[in-house]
């Protein structure tokens, strides 16, 4: 980034700078880092287009700003997040900046319509590998760590062999800013984990990798053969197009079909945020609103007076 583009603030405050701090100093994954520095560069160019400072932004600013600049309404909370990170990277520099976006809240937005699957579906989705072949044994196990589990996308694609304890029946998860935590582990999981271990190696030809799904090519500058994100979305994505799952279904709706249906049978929302890595009991709360927007869709379905 060049001094005197819109990513320098009138401060004078480059983004490559600022994407340091929120490595080194906050210790964000580089997908987190790069929405950041993404929204960010939209709320500077927006400010340079209209020859404002950062600290003249009102709440009317920001509202057209997220309107100008095509901020979905999906993506408003991140965006607001990004800002206020950015307000306190100022404000750390003694330089001027705003409160604004600590008091601006984006609507929660509860999952879309689709987003809610029952067991059944889930069921029908874990069916459709062919486990006779090692890359089904692989996308089977895959699905049913996702969700027995609730882990993330990049969480998954981050185990190593060394994560998963068969004797103890737990799994070793590291979350956001590589927090740690474990997560148990039910016997059905547990078949498939070891049926995988026992072929795993299959699909290295020869090659090593602390991996527990390695993908097909090595990274740059690594041995490690971590699976990409799209590796282990299409994988999803073709088994629930097989199953007859709507298109919005994503490695994520494993992740809320796991939390609904874990709170439908009793879990409490303590448990949940521990289960799911959540910081906030605020983010885990989301998916008991979605639960109860099911219930509330099927009671008016099916009551004789709905």
């Amino acid at each position: 980034m060049q001094k005197g583009s819109p990513l320098t603030d009138e401060e004078g405050i480059d983004l490559s700078i600022y994407s340091f701090y929120l490595r080194d100093t906050l210790g964000l994954s580089p997908n987190t880092i790069s929405y950041h520095l993404q929204y960010v560069h939209r709320l500077l160019c927006y400010l340079h287009m209209h020859k404002l400072q950062l600290h003249d932004l009102s709440e009317e600013n920001v509202r057209h700003c997220i309107a100008e600049t095509h901020i979905t309404a999906k993506a408003e909370r991140l965006f607001l997040l990004a800002g206020k990170y950015y307000c306190r990277y100022l404000h750390g520099l003694k330089e001027k900046s705003t409160a604004l976006f600590e008091c601006l809240k984006a609507a929660k937005q509860l999952p879309k319509k689709h987003s809610f699957y029952t067991p059944e579906e889930i069921e029908r989705l874990l069916a459709q590998p062919d486990t006779s072949t090692l890359l089904g044994l692989r996308d089977r196990t895959i699905l049913q760590l996702l969700y027995d589990t609730g882990i993330r996308n990049s969480e998954l694609r981050q185990l190593r062999v060394k994560d998963i304890d068969i004797p103890q029946q737990i799994i070793r998860v590291f979350g956001k800013r590589q927090k740690e935590r474990l997560i148990p582990l039910n016997p059905q999981v547990i078949a498939w984990l070891q049926a995988w271990l026992m072929r795993r190696a299959e699909l290295l030809d020869g090659e090593n990798s602390p991996c527990l799904f390695p993908g097909r090519k090595k990274r740059a500058n690594s041995d490690e053969r971590m699976m990409s994100t799209s590796g282990v979305w299409g994988i999803v994505k073709r088994h629930a197009k097989t199953a007859g799952l709507d298109k919005g279904f994503t490695a994520h709706s494993l992740r809320h079909a796991f939390a609904s249906h874990m709170l439908e049978n009793g879990a409490n929302l303590r448990v949940m945020q521990l289960l799911l890595g959540h910081v906030n009991l605020e983010t885990t709360q989301i998916y008991l609103q979605l639960r109860n927007s099911h219930l509330k869709k099927l009671h008016q379905r099916f009551h004789p007076r709905g």
